[in-house]
């Protein structure tokens, strides 16, 4: 389903009559109430917050219709089998190889202990690689980016504090120019 930007006042103006109509009309089935806000249940209420929604839709209606009128890819019908031209293409820059060292990370001792490991990533031309770290228990460390001016790797290094006991993994995800993640960096730290 295609992306609706709010690009104007207009559609958040939309946006809110929208989500003013829900409530009203969830309110007035007596479906949600909520303490501070007085809304009687009941058919005048119901039906207010459907004209609400009417009203939003109006007011979203062309951003909706651009959005489904612009496909991202055009068919031509000339040939006799059809085939597709992209009108994004897609980059000739890619990440052809991504690896986290060591693969396994090993501790039993006192802590706090500091972890260092590196990255490598490969690329096939001159371009930029945003990339970021991702821990098992969903932590998504910030984004940062790496250019590369010819093909070839580079490498990124990193440290990691462990106060306390660990266990899971660290891995690489790249973001741009392609999405690929990296090998998983198993983490077992066993303080004492």
């Amino acid at each position: 389903m295609p992306e609706i930007p709010i690009t104007s006042p207009l559609n958040y103006v939309g946006i809110s009559l929208l989500l003013l109509g829900f409530f009203l009309t969830l309110a007035g089935f007596g479906i949600i109430r909520i303490e501070k806000v007085t809304v009687k249940p009941g058919t005048k209420t119901w039906t207010f917050g459907l004209v609400l929604i009417v009203i939003g839709l109006g007011f979203l209606l062309p951003e909706i219709v651009d959005s489904f009128s612009n496909p991202s890819i055009v068919v031509t019908p000339s040939a006799p089998t059809s085939s597709a031209t992209l009108m994004n293409p897609v980059p000739s820059f890619h990440v052809i190889e991504v690896e986290l060292q060591p693969e396994h990370y090993k501790w039993v001792g006192r802590c706090p202990i500091t972890v260092t490991f590196s990255a490598r990533i490969t690329v096939d031309g001159s371009g930029t690689v945003k990339y970021q770290f991702v821990l098992e228990s969903g932590t998504v460390l910030p984004e940062e980016t790496l250019v590369f001016q010819s093909p070839g790797s580079k490498v990124i290094h990193g440290n990691w504090e462990f106060g306390s006991s660990y266990t899971g993994y660290k891995m690489l995800r790249i973001i741009e120019p392609q999405k690929i993640e990296s090998n998983k960096m198993g983490i077992n730290i066993a303080c004492s």
